[in-house]
């Protein structure tokens, strides 16, 4: 706590934490933090298993060109939602290569968030929403213990992101923002939940078993047939 109060906590914590600090000191609002999150350890075990939703933009699709069957559109929808484990992504896409061919950007993307989901609740999080530069984490009320303070102090500022600390009743989230607006964000929350949860402030590079975010392929420039005739005779 002290290691948080000289480097500044108040810039992480939003808004309302941070005015709470201001009206009742730091000490005690340390206090009272170290009181929640002892009470919140002692529900630990009260629910082993949660659903974690997913809110992402682009959020990928299946579209009717790929698979023409509505009623094989709406099954692999719902084998999509109950995935709970990389191997079954995995397995998922051999099928659709082997039924259907290559698979598009589109369900690339699609399954892109599955994964981002199965991580996310691997570490503890029931809600995941994922904007062009926006995001939020929120970590499952009887998880809030594997919130490390001090991790987010760390990861504040990496590869350009504001961490911003919020709380609500027994949960706690983080906001996160990208001041560049570079619009990557999307391929960057995989690394986030894995830093999260590491010893070691990370380089952000694509983990060893999953595939990046599908990048949009660039559109290629129509050449007027005026300008290719004149090429000719040149």
């Amino acid at each position: 706590m002290r290691d948080m109060e000289l480097r500044g906590i108040g810039n992480i914590l939003g808004r309302q934490q941070h005015g709470h600090i201001a009206a009742i000191g730091f000490d005690l609002y340390s206090k009272l933090l170290s009181d929640t999150v002892a009470t919140l350890k002692g529900k630990k075990g009260i629910q082993l298993e949660w659903e974690t939703t997913l809110e992402m933009i682009p959020k990928g699709s299946i579209p009717p060109k790929y698979v023409e069957s509505s009623k094989q559109r709406m099954a692999l929808h719902q084998r999509i939602s109950k995935i709970k484990k990389y191997a079954e992504v995995e397995n998922l896409k051999e099928e659709l290569k082997d039924i259907y061919g290559k698979i598009p950007r589109e369900v690339e993307q699609l399954l892109y968030g599955v994964v981002i989901r199965v991580r996310a609740n691997q570490a503890g999080m029931d809600v995941v929403s994922i904007r062009k530069n926006k995001g939020y984490l929120r970590y499952h009320q009887t998880q809030s213990e594997r919130f490390d303070p001090l991790r987010i102090l760390q990861l504040d500022g990496w590869e350009g992101l504001k961490l911003l600390v919020t709380t609500k009743g027994d949960n706690v989230a983080i906001e996160i923002v990208d001041p560049r607006n570079r619009g990557t964000l999307i391929e960057k929350i995989l690394p986030l939940i894995d830093a999260l949860e590491a010893e070691e402030t990370p380089h952000f590079e694509k983990p060893p078993e999953i595939e990046s975010m599908p990048k949009p392929q660039p559109k290629k420039k129509k050449i007027k047939a005026k300008k290719l005739a004149q090429k000719r005779f040149h």
